[in-house]
């Protein structure tokens, strides 16, 4: 009880539950509660309450003591070691299904910083990997990498990021000569598909884009490889300072701009606006019965008739005469001295922006920032409503929450499940807030 005194505030519920997790035989109203539906006579049925928006506090600075103070707060309570000026130490990794010759890129150091995470930990963002060695690549793959790289390479830099099981590394010569190589096999059927599909992307993304430029690609037997320049940068690893932030949010400010209107090479390959499926649109399929109910947190419980009637209006909300990423998170960046550089141009749709911008700040909300003022100050913000942004964060938070609860992908990251449930959390503390759900 004195810990639950000490956890005050509206994310307190929320971070409970994470740390619990679901638990077999939780008694009613403690740690994770079920989706269900609401009775017909709940009168919250009849009629839409909108709840106002809080004002962003008036310090942005003094926003971050108090965050930071919170934070240091919760693990007193829970009894991790809290020394001046250290964050927690990180669990180690999982080990990765089956056996064979892969390199598990280890989580780097944890530096303090006011984004510190009120969410527990998440994901070591710049070690989820779990990736081939180079010298198991078959000996054909190597033979045409080397080719383009002229020369065998005597550097080799592992991408200690990223939740696909596929190759990729920087790779360096004697002669100084570099690229970045992704590579895969058919094995992977997920992955293949992303790099196959990268590859018809990459070259019709517009001149100026923040992204890496696809020198060239190739299919070796049933493995496709991709070379690109190699940018001088790093991981991002929560927690990120207001100063990466804002590098990543101006890269996409950029990227965004050159993606409105639709541009014609990319409509000219496909992209076009495909409808969006169910996957966001998870409440409104256990409201119809039509998907299983699935673990929410507590400030979400008892509300999926609301939820439903948010991501029901995803389509709608989303339509727009631009291109978006669909997969914009800040793992998904390379961070370099005054720039940032976004990757991995896979799912690209004919849809809003903003939407890209609210899947990013998910992370940015759960490190600690303030999502919801650098949301409204965004260039991809402008024309977007209040009820729109309610219905994209509804149909982010029923995404990650629902596939938090899958199986294991395989020749995907261990991590995969960790990351889209802390995510989903996250974004549901996010939603939560803006609706005054305590």
């Amino acid at each position: 009880m004195p810990a639950r005194q000490l956890l005050h505030g509206r994310r307190a519920s929320v971070r409970a539950a994470l740390r619990r997790g679901p638990r077999p035989g939780l008694r009613p109203g403690r740690g994770l509660a079920p989706v269900h539906h609401r009775h017909p006579t709940d009168p919250q049925l009849h009629g839409r309450v909108r709840s106002p928006v809080p004002r962003p506090p008036d310090s942005a600075l003094g926003a971050r003591v108090q965050h930071r103070r919170r934070h240091r707060l919760l693990r007193s309570a829970r009894g991790d070691s809290v020394a001046p000026g250290k964050g927690l130490t990180r669990p180690s990794p999982p080990s990765p299904p089956g056996g064979g010759a892969i390199i598990h890129c280890g989580p780097a150091s944890l530096t303090p910083d006011w984004g510190m995470s009120d969410f527990d930990e998440p994901v070591p963002y710049d070690a989820t990997a779990v990736r081939p060695a180079y010298e198991t690549l078959p000996a054909a793959v190597q033979a045409r990498i080397e080719k383009e790289l002229g020369g065998r390479p005597t550097a080799i830099t592992m991408a200690g990021g990223g939740f696909t099981g596929g190759f990729a590394a920087k790779l360096r010569t004697e002669s100084g000569a570099e690229l970045f190589i992704k590579a895969v096999g058919a094995d992977k059927p997920y992955v293949h598909r992303a790099y196959v599909q990268e590859a018809r992307i990459n070259p019709a993304l517009p001149e100026g884009l923040p992204a890496p430029r696809l020198e060239f690609s190739v299919d070796v037997a049933d493995w496709t490889v991709l070379g690109f320049e190699a940018v001088e940068g790093r991981a991002l690893a929560l927690p990120m300072s207001a100063e990466s932030l804002q590098l990543m949010l101006n890269a996409w400010a950029e990227a965004a701009a050159l993606l409105t209107p639709a541009p014609q090479q990319l409509l000219d390959l496909g992209v076009s606006a495909v409808p969006i499926d169910e996957s966001l649109q998870r409440f409104k399929g256990v409201a119809a019965g039509d998907v299983a109910p699935f673990w929410l947190p507590p400030a979400l419980e008892g509300r999926v008739d609301q939820l439903a009637e948010l991501d029901a209006g995803i389509d709608e909300a989303l339509q727009a005469d631009s291109v978006m990423h669909f997969d914009l998170r800040p793992d998904n960046m390379i961070l370099g001295t005054d720039r940032a550089w976004i990757c991995d141009w896979n799912w690209l749709q004919v849809h809003a922006t903003w939407f890209d911008t609210a899947c990013f700040l998910v992370a940015a909300h759960g490190d600690g920032h303030d999502a919801e003022s650098l949301f409204w100050s965004h260039p991809t913000a402008k024309g977007v409503s209040q009820d729109q942004l309610d219905t994209g964060l509804a149909a982010i938070t029923g995404y990650y929450l629902a596939q938090s609860m899958e199986d294991l992908i395989p020749g995907v990251s261990p991590y995969i499940r960790k990351h889209q449930r802390w995510s989903g959390i996250a974004v549901a503390d996010w939603l939560a807030a803006r609706r005054g759900w305590n």
